[in-house]
């Protein structure tokens, strides 16, 4: 029982260290549409402010398409360092950790009757 444990918790380990795939980049921008949050983890994710702009301008102000392009600018001027758990981190510190919830649901880490009750939707 002691290695089944270990074994899913380096697998989970794994999945969060990958980096931010598409999937979950869909899911942040959903839950982040409303209103500026998705500067907020843009700005926490260093993504400059030149570029925010100009997202906010490419997608007239569109939060979710806004934050959706925001990550994948962070994507890719950052590689395989542009993790899940980077995000994960940022919103945790944004206040907004419940959306980790999500992601892990995405990751196939948690299952939707394993979450709380108000994030089953």
């Amino acid at each position: 029982m002691h290695n089944k444990i270990l074994f899913v918790f380096l697998s989970a380990e794994a999945s969060v260290k990958q980096p931010l795939n598409d999937r979950v980049r869909g899911v942040v921008a959903e839950k982040l549409r409303a209103g500026s949050l998705w500067k907020k983890l843009a700005r926490d994710l260093r993504v400059t402010d030149p570029v925010i702009d100009a997202i906010e301008e490419d997608e007239n102000g569109d939060g979710q398409e806004c934050c959706s392009q925001a990550l994948r600018k962070w994507r890719e001027s950052n590689g395989a360092c542009a993790t899940n758990r980077k995000v994960m981190i940022c919103l945790t510190n944004m206040g907004y950790g419940n959306v980790n919830w999500h992601i892990m649901r995405e990751l196939d880490l948690v299952l939707r009757e394993n979450m709380p009750q108000a994030e089953r939707s």
